[in-house]
């Protein structure tokens, strides 16, 4: 996947170039594939606590309570998925 301002037109995609990303963005998104790879790399392993560290390291998710209790409702919504 890749994430680039485009123009769409009735028979194609026109992606636009946006030059040289900023070294904040790229940190950003250096973190996000990290935790992108950590959750996929815990599901084959089966290992919850690093389930944990992948959320509290999430950008999104604003302390490790809050961090349990979203892996917890998850877990229940997805029990059907799961080994």
């Amino acid at each position: 996947m890749v994430e680039i301002p485009a123009i769409v037109g009735a028979d194609k995609i026109y992606g636009l170039y946006i030059g040289e990303m900023p070294t904040a963005i790229a940190g950003i998104l250096e973190l996000q594939l990290y935790i992108m790879d950590l959750v996929v790399d815990t599901a084959v392993k089966d290992d919850l606590q690093a389930d944990m560290e992948a959320l509290i390291i999430n950008l999104n998710v604003s302390n490790p309570e809050t961090a349990a209790k979203t892996l917890d409702e998850m877990l229940v919504a997805q029990v059907d998925y799961l080994p």
